[in-house]
């Protein structure tokens, strides 16, 4: 038996998993079945040049095929150990949070995410984040590819979204909740999922192992009977207006930090929709009207100075 009908059944193992449940790459490769036909598939190429370097014939050529199925053996087992030994795991941070030490991790303090739709290497798209490790005064860059090195660990962005600001008061003024929500990231119950349409996760990647960021998600206060559900349908990304409802709306989203976000918010209360309508920021028109306020009253004072000084050159009386 050769190697070659295990790679093969491994090509289909991982074929149906991506078709049937959306299994990533290396999440199909790390699972059982597949360590044991990639082990044995590098076990049957290591016999077989064993083989080869033992047959007769001219050394070159007995050299040439005995290396060229021992270095093929070799990267395959090294590959299924590798899998089968590391250790990794997820961390979870915001912009501006810190996180103490913890395990083998230092303390560590999440800078600003860069997002740019031209990348190094061969990435035609990428995410970058600041960290700063406690103790050192120049951050490290942490993006999607090559994975990079802090304080013993390899760290890659596997995946960024967006956590809007959400502050829900209720009809008496008192605060109800507030803080920021991680879109796509919260637990929901079957019943309270099902009081929304939810837009279907798009399995299509951005860059090395990155997939578009969640636009939405169900808030429910804790100790309340109110639900609201936030998606952005509308923002500014590398400059351009985009819609975000469009299906193919994640081939926009590392053209850089949205802006002027409009959202899709339904607030419910029990079963009941109590709001249903689009929003934007809030602050946003205040801030522009305070501007042009400020504005208006600059000139004005400035033009009544300038007035106050030609009196005074002229020496015209003041009313008092």
């Amino acid at each position: 038996m050769t190697a070659a009908p295990l790679l093969v059944a491994l090509a289909f193992y991982v074929a149906a998993l991506d078709l049937a449940w959306g299994w990533g790459f290396i999440q199909s490769v790390s699972s059982a079945p597949a360590l044991v036909l990639l082990a044995g598939a590098g076990a049957l190429l290591a016999a077989s040049a064993l083989r080869v370097a033992r047959a007769p014939g001219s050394i070159a050529a007995r050299s040439a095929r005995t290396l060229l199925r021992a270095g093929t053996a070799l990267t395959i087992l090294a590959l299924a150990a590798s899998l089968l030994l590391r250790s990794g795991g997820g961390l979870s941070a915001g912009e501006g949070e810190e996180i103490p030490p913890r395990g083998s991790y230092p303390a560590l303090q999440f800078g600003e995410v860069t997002l740019a739709p031209h990348g190094p290497h061969v990435l035609s798209k990428t995410v970058e984040v600041e960290v700063f490790r406690e103790g050192d005064g120049e951050p490290v860059r942490i993006g999607l590819f090559p994975a990079t090195d802090l304080a013993g660990h390899r760290l890659t962005v596997l995946r960024f979204g967006y956590a809007p600001g959400i502050t829900l008061v209720g009809s008496d003024g008192a605060p109800i909740a507030e803080g920021r929500v991680k879109l796509g990231t919260l637990p929901q119950t079957q019943e309270a999922a099902s009081l929304v349409a939810w837009t279907p996760e798009t399995n299509v990647m951005m860059g090395a192992g990155t997939f578009p960021p969640r636009l939405e998600d169900l808030v429910t206060p804790t100790g309340s009977d109110l639900h609201v559900f936030l998606r952005i349908v509308e923002a500014r990304l590398g400059g351009v207006r985009r819609d975000l409802a469009d299906p193919e709306a994640y081939r926009w989203l590392l053209d850089g930090r949205p802006a002027d976000v409009v959202f899709l918010v339904q607030v419910f209360r029990g079963r009941e929709r109590v709001f249903d309508g689009r929003v934007r920021n809030p602050a946003l028109p205040a801030v522009a009207v305070g501007l042009a306020l400020l504005a208006a009253g600059s000139l004005l004072a400035a033009g009544l100075g300038a007035a106050r000084l030609v009196r005074r050159a002229r020496g015209a009386p003041r009313a008092s």
